[in-house]
């Protein structure tokens, strides 16, 4: 149990005689050796220790969204362009002091990450896409920005089925292909498994990327016929607050909620009370779980 609370480092490392002094010196962690597909899922808000020698296996994709990457090389190494891109930290000197001292520097660094980042998906947490949104719309002012909000239909339902870590392997991967299309904007895991993606591109221009965030995440996919649905407020109110703005995107959301013809509706209209008061309480819903402030009681069922 305690090792289960060490930080995660993975080792690839081509010389056996630095990845020994590796093992013999990271002993305030729990260390693992990339040598087999196993490992993979291990890396999760881990460290990956490499020297470039990667295997065959490791994909592009476990690369580029990989949370921290420290790489041992020197300039005449032959290393791939994504994994000096991906790398946190390249260190040219294999002291192992200093990488001892670096690994540390990483993980405290991390610590403070995780305050405005989605655990799961690495992408910003709710209240961070707030501020990141506001800071996004005050530097183009004068601009008119469009917000659109993602949904998974039956998330529960694939939980149930395929259990929660293929639930979050979805998430993970639908993160990836938004992070992958935001080239103007600001994007986030919204709430549960829903995402956020404001930008001052025109209706549509964001129309046209949610068909092609459906397209790619289809083909990632691992799980069959996943329906996502989304709401659009084109041409935001600025002065409203982020919350009240991501309301909007969600009514237009909700109002195809298990109608399997559509798969995108755009706000078009006010609030009703009823509506506003049920928005009120999914957020104070939402918060309250994320502070822990549930509490589970069972009700024994008795056969008459």
């Amino acid at each position: 149990e305690a090792m289960e609370k060490k930080r995660k480092i993975l080792l690839n490392i081509g010389n056996e005689i630095l990845q020994k002094k590796l093992n013999d010196s990271l002993t305030d962690y729990c260390v693992k050796t990339l040598d087999n597909k196993d490992v993979l899922p291990y890396m999760e808000n881990g460290l990956l220790i490499t020297d470039g020698s990667l295997d065959n296996f490791v994909s592009e994709d476990f690369i580029e969204h990989n949370n921290s990457i420290m790489l041992l090389s020197d300039e005449d190494d032959e290393v791939s362009d994504s994994l000096k891109k991906s790398a946190t930290i390249i260190l040219s000197s294999f002291d192992i002091d200093t990488i001892l001292s670096e690994t540390g520097n990483i993980f405290d660094r991390s610590r403070n990450v995780s305050a405005y980042k989605d655990s799961v998906t690495g992408l910003y947490n709710t209240d961070t896409f707030y501020k990141q949104a506001r800071a996004y719309i005050n530097k183009y002012s004068g601009c008119s920005f469009s917000i659109v909000i993602s949904d998974f239909e039956n998330f529960r339902l694939i939980n149930s089925v395929y259990g929660e870590d293929r639930g979050d392997d979805l998430l993970r991967g639908f993160g990836s292909v938004l992070r992958e299309l935001n080239d103007d904007g600001v994007c986030a895991r919204y709430a549960g498994d829903q995402f956020v993606y404001l930008s001052r591109k025109t209706p549509e221009e964001m129309v046209r990327i949610c068909d092609e965030l459906l397209l790619k995440f289809q083909e990632k996919s691992e799980i069959p016929d996943v329906v996502v649905k989304f709401g659009l407020y084109e041409n935001i109110d600025t002065s409203a607050s982020m919350s009240s703005i991501c309301d909007k995107a969600l009514m237009a959301l909700n109002s195809i909620k298990h109608n399997y013809s559509r798969y995108l509706a755009r706000y078009s209209g006010p609030f009703s009370q009823k509506q506003l008061k049920a928005r009120t309480y999914e957020r104070k819903f939402w918060k309250s779980l994320e502070n822990g402030e549930f509490v589970v009681w069972y009700q024994p069922k008795y056969d008459s």
